[in-house]
């Protein structure tokens, strides 16, 4: 009786394993915005447990083998998982504020990271006589970069801390051109929020001179007083060089000076360069407007999302 049950039920595990084989279906389903990996991640999931699928790469496209009610499963959420990332409108405005005016030094503010402070109120800040205006469309989660200016290090202080990062060899001696700027990344957060990331860079060019040497033997084919001279033993050697010039740019990362916030689609927010490394920046940043150093670097930022 015992062996009765055990083959029924051998029996009919390989008849549901014949069946669902005979209902298996191919599908094939294509990928247009999400990584091909996180796309098959989330089919899998929807799949029964003899359901496979597989990437093709070259194609964008999922290979899906499996009954049609689980293919269909997956096909609804990929659909609604495979989506354009959103688009944002950044307006950065790169302002310069003479740091004597009372007014600034009095307006409380939250402390970020890097040196920056969220200023709240934000109409005590006058515009100052640099104000550039740059607008970056950006995927979400994606870097916009900003190039805010030229730096020619006028003062001494901010020869030395271009010295710590490596711009130059020594601070006294003269500087190449640098530029610098910001690096912006914009990260929808929900439906009303975005985080904001902003990363100041220099940037160089570096000159590099390379020199290529051919070595040429000189024979000595004797004398001209004598012609029953014999040839030297020893012959001259001359050196053929041809300098050549290449440059390229070097990016260098103010990592101590990187700050991160969130704000609000649409809210204008100021963050002014107050301490440690954020201060220097701005300081070299502004460097070559002016030989005072009461001035101050602030940004003031909107995000907004764009149409497609």
């Amino acid at each position: 009786m015992l062996r009765h049950h055990v083959f029924l039920a051998f029996f009919t595990a390989i008849l549901l394993c014949l069946t669902s084989l005979a209902k298996a279906e191919t599908a094939t389903i294509e990928v247009l915005h999400l990584p091909l990996q996180e796309a098959s991640d989330v089919v899998k999931n929807q799949l029964s447990r003899q359901g496979t699928v597989a990437r093709l790469p070259s194609r964008q496209m999922l290979i899906i083998q499996d009954d049609a009610g689980h293919i269909e499963r997956a096909r609804a959420l990929l659909k609604r998982l495979d989506m354009p990332p959103p688009q944002l409108n950044v307006q950065v405005n790169v302002v310069e504020q003479e740091t004597a005016d009372k007014t600034v030094m009095k307006v409380s503010g939250v402390i970020l990271p890097g040196g920056w402070m969220r200023i709240q109120a934000n109409h005590e800040i006058r515009q100052g006589s640099n104000n550039q205006r740059f607008r970056l469309r950006v995927t979400s989660g994606k870097y916009g970069r900003i190039e805010a200016g030229n730096i020619r290090a006028v003062r001494p202080s901010v020869r030395y801390f271009l010295h710590r990062y490596g711009v130059a060899d020594t601070p006294d001696l003269a500087l190449v051109p640098i530029t610098a700027g910001f690096d912006v990344r914009a990260r929808l957060i929900g439906k009303s929020n975005v985080r904001l990331d902003i990363h100041p860079w220099f940037e160089r060019e570096r000159q590099e001179t390379n020199i290529q040497a051919d070595m040429e033997i000189l024979p000595s084919l004797g004398s001209t007083a004598s012609t029953k001279r014999p040839p030297a033993t020893q012959a001259p050697i001359r050196l053929n060089m041809q300098p050549q010039q290449s440059s390229h740019i070097e990016r260098i990362a103010v990592t101590n000076a990187n700050t991160e916030l969130t704000v609000r689609l649409g809210e204008t927010v100021t963050l002014a360069a107050t301490r440690q490394a954020a201060k220097a920046f701005g300081n070299a940043l502004l460097d070559h407007y002016t030989t005072v150093a009461n001035r101050s670097v602030f940004l003031r930022l909107t995000v907004t999302q764009a149409d497609y």
